[in-house]
């Protein structure tokens, strides 16, 4: 395929203050980089759109996606989001994220409400 490749973004976030020490945020950018690596090996074949990862992931050290302020405008997925609001995301750009949970911990519809009127906006 000879267009450009897309921009992919990970997110990855941890909950407590505690986690962030930890593992877990290397952990979900490793395996979203998998995925992304994984993903272009098939779309190359398909003819389909690759992947380029953006220059730094998108963070949310200590976080809780319970109450969702992950989502405020001042962290990193809510600054992301606005942005796509506002037509600074490129058309084509991929969130990804390791689990759904990473987003935002309520229920399905609602994410994939909030995902596709932000899909929209860009």
């Amino acid at each position: 395929m000879d267009e450009k490749p897309r921009i992919a973004h990970i997110y990855s976030r941890v909950s407590k203050g505690t986690q962030v020490k930890g593992d877990g945020l290397r952990r979900q950018i490793e395996i979203t980089s998998k995925f992304i690596e994984d993903v272009n090996i098939s779309n190359s074949r398909d003819g389909l759109p690759v992947y380029t990862l953006a220059d730094s992931p998108i963070y949310d050290r200590g976080l809780s996606a319970y109450f969702g302020l992950n989502t405020d405008e001042n962290a990193g997925l809510g600054a992301f989001l606005k942005a796509a609001e506002n037509g600074q995301v490129e058309k084509g750009t991929l969130p990804i994220v390791e689990a759904i949970d990473r987003i935002r911990a309520y229920p399905k519809r609602d994410l994939f409400q909030t995902m596709r009127l932000q899909a929209m906006a860009s």
